[in-house]
Formats: structure tokens, C-alpha cells, sequence
């Protein structure tokens, strides 16, 4: 009523931050030079926008960003960022620092949050807006501003667009469901821009010192197994039998297992917490090391892959018992069927 002008898009449910934006993208008719994405939890100091613009006088620019603050208003949270390599972890520049103008030079950074971001439209019809597979939000921002710096733009930091920005409006900070997307979307972002080298001799390595050196919450612990179950089973549906595929493979099942070596008493996981599934752990763990060690082996890559597809499928078939009382019988009963099973797939 008060702005005519404006358009109201009513999806009909919250669809997330990649493919909300992208739905509006989709829906925009006229061919406007510049498109301004600005989250529902941000609020804008004067001149937020013309500051935030800006930066596309340079031809060569394609995406700006933001300075954020906290809700005290003086302590910064996003100045830009950088992902570190190769973790994967995101970092935002001056994040909880004291705001004194230490980070008031305009100049380019790896990525800037989508929280606050301008985009050249022409970037957008070249490359699309944001990938959906990153839903229901993180890293997003950042896939766009890698696919952007490949193409030859520039990403910039405009550091006189102030706006403070709530956190929490959307998700609980640090919630299980907001611990899972992150490392979720981590990952993704790993598998879509590392090498098979990159993987392997880089980011594998570190991983596996960080579960093992530096134990994370119960609640990490719980959507690091989550992840890398879910995206193993993402990996063996997909029915690609590239050596790309079996490296993804043996890597997740690697850190799948040392995630695993924690006390179920005090870290209540995925699927522990009944010892009566101890012999299908056994039988997961032990498939994986075989299958880490013949990635290299078509045959026997085949013949586990199938065995690896009917643990996961019994797995969480029990999974899903474990949120009430055991029934050995039952259990005892699918353990049978599944070495049974074993045995086909072993002749």
C-alpha cells in the first residue's frame, strides 16, 4: 500500500536462500542493470545502497558486498571473506573486532555474504544466480563468487554500505539443523573445486587430524556422520562409476569411521547407542577399509559397492529403531537376512 512499485512474490513457504532468491531472479521482467539481494534479518544504515553500488562503476566488477555489524552496532561481523584451504572453513575478515575504521578501504576479497550483496545482472544471465544444490543456505554466496572470479569479475568489499545484521532471525545460531547445512555445503563445495589430488593429499588428511586431534561438540560429531552417510548414499545411488566416485567414496568412509571412534555413552551418534548393532558396525567398518584399499580395482569396486549399498539401506532400517526400545528378535532376524545377502554378493 505505502509502495506501489514494489512486488510482492509469494512462494507459498520459506524455499531457503539459493532457490528463494533464484525464484524472484526468475520472475524479475525488466532488464535492470544491477540486482540487490538483502536478507530479512538486516537492517540498513543511510546510504547503504548507493555505497553498495558503487563499486559496478568499474566495469570489470560483478558482485559487492557489505560491511556487517553486530547488533551493539560496533563490533564487526563480515568484511569480506575467505575460505581457508583445506578445510573448507568459511572466515570472515574482522569478525568480532572492534569497529575503529580498520576495514574501511573499498578492495577485492575471495567472496562477500549473500546477506548483503549486489550482483551485475549481466553476471547473472552469463552464469546463473546460485547453485540450489546448496540449500537451504550456506556457502552458496561463495560458489557464486568462485564461478564470478573464474569468469574475470571482480568481487569487491564496499566498506561505506553499513548495515547491521540479526543472525538469528532465521535459523538458532549453532542449532543441530544449522551444524548440519554448514557441513553439508562444506563439503560440497570441497567435491565441486578440489582435485582429485587436492582431495586426497590435502583436504582428507586435514580432516581426519581435525576429528582426531580436536575432538568437536557431541552435536558436530552427530552432523559430521549424518554428512557422511548422507552423501555416500548420495554417491552410491548416483550409479557413477568414475575413479572420481570410488575416491569420494573411500575418503567419506574413512572420516565415516574415524567419526565413529567416540564413546556412545557420551556422544549419542547417528546409530549408536544399542549394542546389539555392534556386528553391523563391524561389517560397515570393516567393508570400508577393503573398499579403501582396491579403490584402484574395477571388479572388486563393483561387488562392494553393492555390499556397501545393502549395509547402508539395513543400517538405516535400525536407524530408525533406536529412537525406542530394541527388538533383538527383529534385529537378530535383518542381521541374519544381511549376511545371507553378503553371501550372494561374495559369489
Amino acid at each position: 500500500e505505502t509502495y506501489p512499485e514494489m512486488r510482492i512474490i509469494d512462494l507459498g513457504q520459506n524455499l531457503g536462500f539459493a532457490r528463494g532468491n533464484n525464484a524472484a531472479f526468475s520472475r524479475i521482467e525488466a532488464k535492470d542493470d544491477i540486482l540487490v539481494l538483502l536478507n530479512n534479518d538486516v537492517f540498513v544504515r543511510p546510504d547503504w545502497l548507493g555505497q553498495l553500488v558503487s563499486p559496478f562503476a568499474d566495469p570489470a566488477t560483478g558482485i559487492s558486498g557489505a560491511k556487517l555489524l553486530f547488533l551493539d552496532e560496533k563490533h564487526i561481523q563480515h568484511a569480506g571473506g575467505e575460505v581457508e584451504y583445506p578445510l573448507a572453513l568459511s572466515r570472515h575478515y574482522g569478525y568480532q573486532e572492534l569497529d575503529q575504521g580498520q576495514l574501511d578501504a573499498s578492495r577485492e576479497v575471495p567472496y562477500v555474504t549473500g546477506a548483503s550483496m549486489a550482483i551485475r545482472r549481466s553476471l547473472a544471465d552469463e552464469l546463473g544466480l546460485f547453485d540450489e544444490r546448496f540449500s537451504p543456505y550456506y556457502y552458496e554466496e561463495v560458489d557464486l563468487c568462485y564461478r564470478a572470479s573464474a569468469a574475470g569479475y571482480k568481487i569487491i568489499y564496499a566498506p561505506l554500505a553499513v548495515a547491521i545484521h540479526h543472525e538469528t532471525y532465521s535459523a538458532v545460531s549453532s542449532s543441530p539443523q544449522t551444524t548440519y547445512a554448514f557441513h553439508r555445503n562444506r563439503l560440497r563445495l570441497v567435491f565441486k573445486y578440489y582435485t582429485d589430488e587436492q582431495l586426497l593429499n590435502d583436504f582428507v588428511p586435514a580432516e581426519l587430524s581435525r576429528l582426531q586431534s580436536a575432538p568437536a561438540s557431541a552435536a558436530e560429531l552427530e552432523a559430521l556422520r549424518r554428512v557422511y552417510l548422507e552423501t555416500m548414499l548420495e554417491v552410491i545411488s548416483s550409479a557413477d562409476d568414475s575413479e572420481r566416485s570410488q575416491i569420494i567414496l573411500a575418503a567419506l568412509g574413512q572420516w565415516w569411521e574415524t567419526s565413529l571412534r567416540v564413546d556412545p555413552e557420551h556422544v549419542p551418534g547417528l546409530l549408536l547407542g544399542l549394542p546389539v548393532l555392534d556386528p553391523l558396525f563391524r561389517s560397515l567398518l570393516a567393508g570400508w577399509r577393503a573398499f579403501s584399499t582396491k579403490v584402484l580395482f574395477w571388479p572388486v569396486v563393483k561387488r562392494q559397492r553393492a555390499t556397501n549399498a545393502l549395509l547402508w539401506r539395513v543400517a538405516l532400517e535400525l536407524g530408525k529403531q533406536a529412537s525406542g526400545p530394541a527388538d533383538v528378535d527383529s534385529i537378530a532376524e535383518q542381521l541374519t537376512t544381511l549376511r545371507n545377502e553378503l553371501r550372494q554378493i561374495g559369489q
